[in-house]
């Protein structure tokens, strides 16, 4: 490597692979999946799952805004919302059980763990105060 080479620089191939093999394999397929799924049938998932969950009172209020969604034209929308979401959780989930469970084995990583969990939650409200 280079005096001048970045790390960026040194792994990029291996970035790139990983970073494309992730979309292609995972990301694309995922969006449409759920963007081939028809709305009535969601809704009706969405349904039997509400009433295990939570009888007919929970049935009828996912129905009504899902149906709302759908009808207002938004399904395509609301389903890349979904998509969206649900990518960030699993990614925010491989990368912070582990942290999370360094943290509470070892207290010299609980301290940074703890340092940059209350930077990051002040860093959204300090952005947008500097903006006025």
């Amino acid at each position: 490597m280079s005096h001048h080479q970045s790390l960026g620089d040194t792994y990029y191939s291996h970035i790139k692979v990983l970073r494309d093999t992730t979309i292609t394999y995972v990301l694309r397929p995922v969006k449409e999946l759920l963007l081939d799924v028809p709305w009535l049938g969601f809704i009706t998932f969405t349904c039997a799952v509400s009433y295990a969950i939570g009888g007919r009172r929970l049935v009828i209020m996912s129905a009504a805004l899902l149906g709302f969604v759908a009808l207002m034209g938004y399904w395509d929308a609301a389903m890349v919302s979904l998509y969206l979401v649900t990518i960030a959780v699993i990614i925010t989930l491989i990368l912070a059980l582990p942290i999370g469970i360094w943290a509470a084995l070892s207290p010299r990583v609980d301290v940074v763990v703890t340092a940059v969990i209350d930077t990051l939650q002040t860093r959204r409200a300090l952005s947008i105060w500097s903006r006025s």
